[in-house]
Protein backbone atom coordinates (compact mmCIF):
# COMPACT_ATOMS: atom_id res chain seq x y z
CA UNK A 1 0.00 0.00 0.00
CA UNK A 2 2.71 2.31 0.93
CA UNK A 3 4.63 1.41 -2.63
CA UNK A 4 1.14 2.00 -4.65
CA UNK A 5 1.46 5.62 -1.82
CA UNK A 6 4.15 6.48 -3.41
CA UNK A 7 4.43 5.09 -6.68
CA UNK A 8 0.56 7.76 -7.17
CA UNK A 9 2.83 10.97 -5.71
CA UNK A 10 5.87 10.55 -7.93
CA UNK A 11 3.42 10.31 -11.15
CA UNK A 12 1.19 13.47 -9.78
CA UNK A 13 4.23 15.06 -9.28
CA UNK A 14 5.78 13.81 -12.00
CA UNK A 15 2.69 15.05 -14.37
CA UNK A 16 2.81 18.86 -11.88
CA UNK A 17 5.70 19.53 -13.46
CA UNK A 18 4.86 18.80 -17.08
CA UNK A 19 1.84 21.10 -16.72
CA UNK A 20 4.12 23.80 -15.04
CA UNK A 21 6.59 23.57 -17.95
CA UNK A 22 4.15 23.66 -20.24
CA UNK A 23 2.77 26.48 -18.95
CA UNK A 24 6.12 28.52 -18.82
CA UNK A 25 6.59 27.55 -22.49
CA UNK A 26 3.27 29.25 -23.26
CA UNK A 27 4.09 32.31 -21.22
CA UNK A 28 7.68 32.60 -22.86
CA UNK A 29 6.40 32.27 -26.26
CA UNK A 30 3.39 34.60 -25.63
CA UNK A 31 6.11 37.14 -24.30
CA UNK A 32 8.08 36.92 -26.92
CA UNK A 33 5.76 37.50 -29.53
CA UNK A 34 3.45 40.04 -27.51
CA UNK A 35 6.93 42.08 -28.01
CA UNK A 36 7.71 41.89 -31.14
CA UNK A 37 4.02 43.09 -31.83
CA UNK A 38 4.53 45.62 -29.09
CA UNK A 39 7.01 47.07 -31.56
CA UNK A 40 5.44 46.44 -34.33
CA UNK A 41 2.48 48.75 -33.31
CA UNK A 42 4.97 51.39 -31.46
CA UNK A 43 6.17 52.00 -35.49
CA UNK A 44 3.26 51.91 -37.01
CA UNK A 45 2.00 54.62 -34.17
CA UNK A 46 5.06 56.28 -35.22
CA UNK A 47 4.09 56.71 -39.03
CA UNK A 48 0.82 57.49 -37.97
CA UNK A 49 2.01 60.37 -36.03
CA UNK A 50 3.72 61.05 -39.22
CA UNK A 51 1.16 60.76 -41.41
CA UNK A 52 -1.26 63.29 -39.44
CA UNK A 53 1.66 66.05 -39.29
CA UNK A 54 2.07 65.76 -43.36
CA UNK A 55 -1.64 66.16 -43.46
CA UNK A 56 -2.20 69.14 -41.16
CA UNK A 57 1.13 70.62 -43.35
CA UNK A 58 -1.20 70.32 -46.46
CA UNK A 59 -4.05 71.44 -44.80
CA UNK A 60 -2.17 74.90 -43.85
CA UNK A 61 -0.85 75.07 -47.87
CA UNK A 62 -4.62 74.06 -48.86
CA UNK A 63 -4.20 70.91 -50.36
CA UNK A 64 -5.88 69.05 -47.87
CA UNK A 65 -9.77 69.40 -46.08
CA UNK A 66 -10.75 69.46 -42.25
CA UNK A 67 -12.19 65.86 -43.19
CA UNK A 68 -8.57 64.66 -44.14
CA UNK A 69 -7.23 66.05 -40.36
CA UNK A 70 -10.44 64.23 -38.76
CA UNK A 71 -9.46 61.15 -40.55
CA UNK A 72 -5.72 61.03 -39.37
CA UNK A 73 -6.41 61.77 -36.10
CA UNK A 74 -9.07 59.21 -36.16
CA UNK A 75 -6.21 56.24 -37.25
CA UNK A 76 -4.03 58.07 -34.91
CA UNK A 77 -6.23 57.05 -31.79
CA UNK A 78 -6.69 53.24 -33.43
CA UNK A 79 -3.04 53.55 -33.49
CA UNK A 80 -2.25 54.57 -30.05
CA UNK A 81 -5.73 51.95 -28.98
CA UNK A 82 -3.77 49.20 -30.21
CA UNK A 83 -0.32 50.17 -29.06
CA UNK A 84 -2.04 50.02 -25.71
CA UNK A 85 -3.79 47.16 -25.94
CA UNK A 86 -0.23 45.34 -26.91
CA UNK A 87 1.60 46.68 -23.65
CA UNK A 88 -1.30 45.82 -21.55
CA UNK A 89 -0.92 42.59 -22.72
CA UNK A 90 2.89 42.11 -22.50
CA UNK A 91 2.46 43.40 -18.57
CA UNK A 92 -0.20 40.57 -17.73
CA UNK A 93 2.33 38.33 -19.68
CA UNK A 94 4.92 39.11 -18.03
CA UNK A 95 3.49 39.51 -14.70
CA UNK A 96 1.88 35.76 -14.58
CA UNK A 97 5.51 34.57 -16.15
CA UNK A 98 7.29 36.09 -12.69
CA UNK A 99 4.47 35.25 -10.77
CA UNK A 100 4.63 31.71 -12.03
CA UNK A 101 8.31 31.57 -11.37
CA UNK A 102 8.25 33.13 -8.08
CA UNK A 103 9.87 31.09 -5.13
CA UNK A 104 7.29 33.13 -2.50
Amino acid sequence: AEKFKSQSLNNESHYLKQELESHFSKLSHGLKLRHKLLHRSKNTLGLARSHLNKLKEEFQNGIKNGTDIISGYETLQLKNQKYNEHLKEYFVLEASLLALTSTE
